[in-house]
């Protein structure tokens, strides 16, 4: 027997309506307000002045048991102040830092350069070869620049020591706006006062009227510009059809007194002697 159709004329049935639950506005919301009120402390970010060096005025609470404990507990940091600036001095002082002519961009770029040496300048053109840059090392340089990233306390005691107290060595290409000195913010080029001339970089003084004045363009503070024996013999052999034959100390005073004319007579010239164990 087939199924009775339902009868569309009769009325609908409405199921009845719900029952309404009251609900607290506040029920529900505690772990939102947990999560709220739990949130992480924002991580702490360094400050720098305008001239570069790190703003320590601040320390975060994560570090000042460490800074506590360092100044009342370390034997180096307990020294009087006369005593660390004598240690600090002693560490820093008579470095040589040979500044690239280029600065690398990719990963893994640093290079170390060789020492000078006493080169036999009977064939000049190799002097650029025998100082290229040496294999890449995998380890990292040893070097006193470093000591400031020990503790806070001697970041600010020596922040710019090492720039004062050490000789920067540059060569040839520092007209170009990507080189070795651009790396160096405007604090620590005001620092250092000694610098030393490469052979091509000392040709170059010579040899190029537009080359950028080596004091009033980069280091304003300079008082020592050093020759090596290097670059003594390299301006002789370039200089030679124009000065003719010199001895050693007329030619030492010849370039004494060009780039004192060039850098200002307040600039003190020194000839470096060759290492004796190159």
């Amino acid at each position: 027997m087939a199924p009775r159709r339902p009868d569309l004329r009769a009325p609908a049935i409405v199921p009845p309506d719900a029952p309404k639950v009251s609900k607290n506005k506040t029920q529900g919301t505690d772990k939102t307000i947990k999560k709220r009120t739990q949130k992480e402390p924002e991580p702490y970010r360094f400050k720098r002045y305008r001239n570069g060096l790190l703003n320590l005025e601040r320390t975060p609470n994560r570090l000042e048991a460490v800074v506590k404990r360092n100044a009342t507990e370390s034997p180096l940091l307990k020294l009087p102040p006369e005593i660390r600036t004598t240690i600090w001095h002693f560490a820093l002082s008579n470095e040589l830092v040979r500044l690239p002519d280029h600065i690398y961009t990719e990963k893994g770029g640093a290079v170390r350069y060789t020492r000078d040496r006493d080169v036999d300048f009977k064939i000049t053109d190799r002097y650029y070869f025998r100082h290229w840059a040496c294999p890449r090392q995998s380890e990292d340089l040893a070097s006193a620049f470093h000591l400031p990233e020990v503790c806070r306390q001697i970041y600010s005691e020596i922040a710019l020591v090492a720039y004062s107290m050490s000789t920067f060595a540059f060569g040839t290409e520092y007209l170009r706006s990507r080189n070795g000195i651009s790396s160096l913010k405007p604090v620590q080029r005001r620092a250092i006062t000694s610098v030393e001339l490469e052979p091509w970089g000392l040709g170059c003084c010579f040899r190029r009227p537009n080359y950028k004045l080596i004091k009033d363009t980069y280091f304003p503070n300079l008082e020592r510009l050093i020759i090596s024996k290097a670059a003594l013999e390299y301006v002789k052999v370039l200089l030679r059809h124009e000065v003719g034959n010199l001895r050693d100390e007329e030619w030492k005073d010849h370039i004494t007194r060009a780039l004192r004319v060039r850098e200002g007579s307040t600039v003190k010239v020194e000839f470096k002697d060759p290492d004796p164990s190159w």
